[in-house]
């Protein structure tokens, strides 16, 4: 009778043919295990269930204690088939203990392995039969099984790095995290998504490299691998044929004061990618025409690595592209007709030469009007020597005054002349420097006929009027620089 009950099935009851007692027992029992099924390894169940098991031994042996029942009525192959129930629910439970540890420790080490196919695949088999004989193992797996889960969304995501490497972040910070090198890997996936065709993710560079730096303080033993990593990131970075993005990394990179061996070793290896890329953006920002940012970084480049080998060939072609710099802002100034009001040089043009004849651009004047001969008038900015900055005709001296007949009095108009008046300012293009202020006068006064305008069809003279000036009087104030 003790033996039947002990097994938790009411065993006893039936052997004293008391099936409503034996009914009731195996219901018991079945609810409690149930219970521990849905909430494995809740202590209060468990002493529940313990409780259950005393209250059915000790009844059992109330009801078969000696005097109450015959020897008869307690034959020994009843206590044959209760022992051997007792046994092999002792070995089942064992056995099925055994196993789910085994089963969740294999599965931990395949999750520590980073293998979370393989460990899921093991932890899946947990069931509620483990949930009852290991409760505390069942629920270490799934736990186990709830991490890797999220190692496996990473892993969905490796499409895009940058989710992925969100889906890292989310587990590692899981307290069932067992992957080490889940930090490198978030940091590889950081790094790869650092710097694209439209520039540099700072904070994703950064973060990249912290990561890597807290592995190496949290998981010493992921060292190697850290600095594979990073040796790799730099590697991509030499084959990478965006030279500004490029120059943006390494420039980071090369600056930081990495500490760790793991980090500051392969920076110093590829130290000499800084300058190379320096140069490379230069020239890049060149060939694409961004002349300023060119000149920039070509001066950056010689600032700091003024003793590198290629520095001589970097100050040719920065003097190159401070030339282009000056050839586009003179042309903007030509073609906007603003030179005269903001002179500046272009040193790519032909110097000034006091005898010989100057090409010259001139503002104020059309000189095509006036035959200023053709070896006189620059094409191009690139023949042009001169440019003429003409501030005339105005009224100039006094010459003298004249009357001429008028519809309005017998006695005609008195007209005063005055001289036409030129001011001509010079500039060299090749230093933006004035050559030269030059002025003259011209015209004869009293002419016999002047034109005057008509009011209401009355013809009256001006009171002032400016001498005429011929196109060779013009031409003659320009010829000393251009003989």
């Amino acid at each position: 009778m003790l033996l039947g009950n002990a097994t938790l099935l009411g065993l006893g009851y039936a052997f004293l043919r008391r099936f409503g007692l034996f009914a009731a027992a195996l219901a018991g029992t079945v609810v409690l295990v149930g219970i521990l099924a849905a909430a494995p390894g809740a202590p209060g169940w468990l002493i529940v269930l313990a409780v259950w098991w005393l209250a059915m031994v000790s009844h059992g042996w109330w009801l078969a204690r000696p005097g109450r029942v015959t020897p008869a009525e307690r034959p020994l192959t009843q206590r044959i088939v209760a022992g051997a129930v007792v046994v092999a629910l002792v070995a089942t439970v064992v056995g099925l203990r055994v196993d789910t540890a085994r089963t969740v420790d294999d599965a931990a080490q395949a999750h520590a392995a980073g293998d979370c196919d393989r460990a899921s695949e093991l932890l899946e088999r947990i069931g509620p039969t483990d949930r009852v004989v290991h409760g505390s193992k069942a629920l270490e797996g799934e736990a186990d099984l709830a991490a890797c889960g999220l190692l496996l969304e990473a892993d969905a995501s490796w499409g895009s790095d940058r989710d992925a490497a969100a889906a890292l972040a989310v587990y590692m910070r899981h307290p069932n995290a067992l992957w080490e090198g889940a930090g490198p890997r978030r940091a590889e996936l950081l790094l790869d998504t650092a710097y694209d065709g439209r520039g540099v993710h700072q904070r994703v560079l950064e973060a990249g490299f912290e990561q890597l730096e807290t592995t190496l303080d949290e998981v010493p033993g992921q060292a190697g691998r850290v600095e594979s990593v990073t040796e790799a990131f730099l590697a991509d970075l030499a084959e990478e044929p965006d030279h500004c993005a490029v120059r943006d990394v390494v420039e980071w990179v090369d600056g930081q004061d990495w500490t760790a061996p793991e980090l500051a070793e392969p920076v110093t290896a590829a130290s000499d990618e800084v300058p190379r890329r320096i140069l490379g953006c230069a020239r890049t920002l060149a060939d694409a025409n961004e002349l300023t940012a060119s000149r920039n970084t070509y001066e950056a480049f010689l600032h700091d690595y003024r003793d590198d080998r290629r520095a001589d060939a970097a100050s040719d072609e920065r003097y190159d592209v401070v030339t282009a710099i000056q050839r586009k802002k003179v042309r903007s100034l030509l073609t906007r007709d603003r030179y005269c009001a903001n002179p500046q040089p272009y040193r790519g043009a032909a110097p000034y030469r006091r005898n010989g004849t100057n090409p010259m651009r001139v503002f104020g004047i059309n000189p095509v009007a006036h035959a200023f001969p053709r070896p006189w008038r620059a094409s191009s900015l690139e023949d042009m020597v001169l440019v003429a900055c003409v501030d005339g005709p105005k009224n100039g001296s006094y010459q003298d005054t004249c009357t001429y007949e008028s519809d309005i009095g017998p006695f005609g108009s008195d007209v005063d002349f005055y001289a036409s008046r030129f001011e001509v300012k010079l500039y060299e293009v090749r230093t933006g420097r004035m050559v030269a202020t030059i002025w003259d006068e011209f015209g004869e006064p009293c002419p016999p006929k002047i034109l005057v305008k008509s009011y209401t069809g009355i013809f009256v003279p001006p009171d002032t009027k400016r001498s005429s000036f011929t196109s060779a009087e013009l031409r003659g104030m320009f010829e000393v620089y251009q003989n």
